[in-house]
C-alpha cells in the first residue's frame, strides 16, 4: 500500500481533512468513499466532489 493510499484511507476512517493537489490547484475536504478509478470527498462548500486518481498529484494533511 502506497503513503498516498495511507492519507486517503485514514482521512475515510477518521474524516480527517486533505488537501488534494489537481493540476496547480487545490481542493480542500475529507475522504468519504474510495472507488477504483474515484475518490469522493465532502467539504464545507459541497457535500460531494469526485476526484480521479490519475489526476491527483498530491496530497497533504
Amino acid at each position: 500500500m502506497s503513503l498516498f493510499q495511507e492519507l486517503l484511507e485514514a482521512s475515510l476512517a477518521n474524516k480527517r481533512g486533505l488537501t488534494f493537489y489537481l493540476n496547480g490547484q487545490t481542493v480542500v475536504g475529507y475522504v468519504t468513499k474510495i472507488g477504483e478509478r474515484t475518490v469522493e470527498a465532502r467539504n464545507q462548500q459541497h457535500d460531494r466532489v469526485i476526484l480521479l486518481l490519475d489526476r491527483i498529484d498530491g496530497v497533504a494533511q
